[in-house]
């Protein structure tokens, strides 16, 4: 079970890896600035809702670890 939970955090992680390189990307590109304001904060909101998923997911991993 320990095994299995560890093997569905770690796709969960490489999922959210995955969106979260997706927006860094959209946000690096020269005309994101010229994007709607609207469209911009939703952009951004997801990107740090993602970053926040992504520091639970590894500590999961670390507790998920540790049984």
């Amino acid at each position: 079970m320990d095994e299995r939970a560890l093997e569905i955090a770690t796709a969960l992680e490489a999922e959210l890896l995955a969106q979260f390189d997706k927006l860094e990307a959209t946000m690096q590109r020269p005309e994101f600035a010229s994007f709607p304001i609207d469209e911009r904060n939703k952009i951004e909101r997801k990107h740090s809702e993602i970053s926040g998923l992504l520091t639970q997911t590894d500590f999961m991993k670390y507790q998920l670890s540790r049984l």
